[in-house]
């Protein structure tokens, strides 16, 4: 992959979403939730850091953008319904 890449992905019902970067990769990543309750924030692959708790304010933190690398990135909290995220590489 390279700079200004398109990366997506889409999660099945009821399945955690993990978007872990290559090594030296950066990436924009823009997440909207719709209405529904979701929890999805960076992870380090031990601990969770839900930055994004769309259960309490689901109006204001659609289109939300997180930066992920190798070392803190995306996870999406499994939810009934599908879930998915698209972005771009920066670096």
């Amino acid at each position: 992959m390279a700079v200004g890449d398109v990366v997506n992905g889409i999660g099945a019902a009821s399945t955690r979403i993990d978007f872990q970067p290559a090594a030296g990769v950066e990436i924009m990543i823009s997440y909207n939730s719709g209405s529904s309750v979701t929890v999805a924030g960076l992870t380090n692959g031990i601990v969770d850091s839900p930055s994004l708790n769309i259960a309490s304010l689901p109006s204001v933190l659609t289109n939300t953008k997180m930066f992920i690398n190798n070392t803190n990135y995306l996870y999406i909290e499994a939810a009934g319904q599908c879930r998915g995220y698209t972005g771009i590489q920066i670096k």
